[in-house]
């Protein structure tokens, strides 16, 4: 994920520190969370942690990442997908990664992200934030994820675990240096990238 501030290259500098403190269990609080790399980290080496931010893109990343203890079964969803084609499965065929290849096949719409940062879009300036091919597949996947969630079909955690993969997703083929702020003038070569969903690590 391109994220300014993301604190991926000093991990291996906080935890050079919390070694030679000798700590090994407790609580590990992250009090600037943003992609929650930290977080998640320490989490898998047993800390139990408090993690904390007040942008709401971190927050997805916390409920996905920190909150999330197992795999969730998707009991009220998975046997209703029908056949996924067998080329876009994974290895593993649990049924996150069942419902996530179910997402990468779904045909694209115009939407909220089409209309509104897409060059095809009806927004009057032409933005290009986003290819119209990316930002159709967006809109069709983003709706799903909120179908089932207002539908009540999939739980909290469930969500997040969906919603995470394609904000990751999105920033892979985003035509952006590295926020949102502004689009580059000219197509940049990931924008010509599928947007494919990938399960984070649970």
């Amino acid at each position: 994920m391109r994220y300014i501030g993301c604190k991926l290259n000093l991990l291996s500098y906080i935890e050079r520190v919390i070694d030679s403190l000798g700590i090994q269990q407790g609580v590990f609080c992250d009090l600037f969370a943003g992609t929650a790399s930290v977080a998640a980290h320490f989490k898998r080496r047993g800390f139990q942690i408090i993690a904390n931010d007040l942008l709401e893109l971190s927050y997805a990343f916390q409920r996905a990442l920190i909150a999330n203890n197992e795999e969730p079964t998707f009991a009220r969803i998975v046997d209703t997908l029908g056949d996924v084609p067998s080329d876009s499965l994974f290895t593993n065929i649990s049924p996150y990664h069942q419902v996530i290849a179910w997402l990468n096949c779904l045909p694209g719409k115009k939407g909220f992200i089409f209309h509104n940062y897409c060059p095809s879009g009806k927004n009057e300036y032409g933005r290009q934030y986003l290819s119209d091919t990316n930002g159709q597949k967006i809109d069709a996947i983003r709706q799903q994820i909120q179908s089932w969630r207002d539908a009540g079909d999939i739980t909290e955690n469930e969500f997040y675990l969906l919603l995470l993969p394609l904000l990751e997703a999105t920033s892979k083929v985003a035509n952006i240096s590295g926020t949102y702020g502004a689009y580059l003038k000219h197509w940049d070569a990931r924008t010509y990238k599928d947007l494919p969903l990938v399960p984070v690590e649970v």
